[in-house]
């Protein structure tokens, strides 16, 4: 389950769910934006993930193992990993960041509503994704 435990307003409840269906020895994978991450550290109030509504809960590891526990699961393992698309979309978050009360065009996916400077920083990020360099820095190398 890729980014669906944060999107869902029940998670334990969602988890049981899939304790009921597991076979038995059977491994659950999800994943979720890591409230305890380095990109909480580094963009503090800005970091995209905080952009609500799309994302109604948010997990650390403790949280998360908790969630685990209270459904009937084992959380195995757990590990922070950043896909180089990821941090391209925080870059454009960070640029366009909207005033407060204005929906942000990006989380829309209409450019269309971007203002033209917003379309020229987005160009430029692209172009500085389709570079490989966010691949370096978060040592995605799938995309390579």
């Amino acid at each position: 389950m890729i980014q669906v435990i944060n999107i869902i307003m029940q998670p334990i409840t969602m988890l049981r769910g899939m304790v009921g269906i597991l076979k038995r020895g059977g491994t659950a994978i999800l994943s979720t934006p890591n409230a305890h991450g380095w990109g909480v550290k580094l963009f503090g109030k800005r970091w995209m993930n905080w952009y609500a509504p799309y994302h109604l809960q948010f997990f650390t590891p403790k949280s998360m193992r908790l969630a685990a526990e209270k459904s009937g699961l084992v959380l195995a393992r757990f590990d922070t990993v950043t896909n180089s698309n990821w941090l391209h979309y925080q870059r454009i978050h960070l640029a366009t960041y909207p005033v407060p009360g204005k929906p942000l065009w990006f989380w829309s996916r209409d450019i269309g509503d971007a203002a033209l400077h917003e379309k020229a920083i987005v160009k430029v990020l692209s172009f500085a994704h389709r570079s490989k360099l966010n691949h370096v820095i978060t040592r995605d190398y799938s995309f390579v």
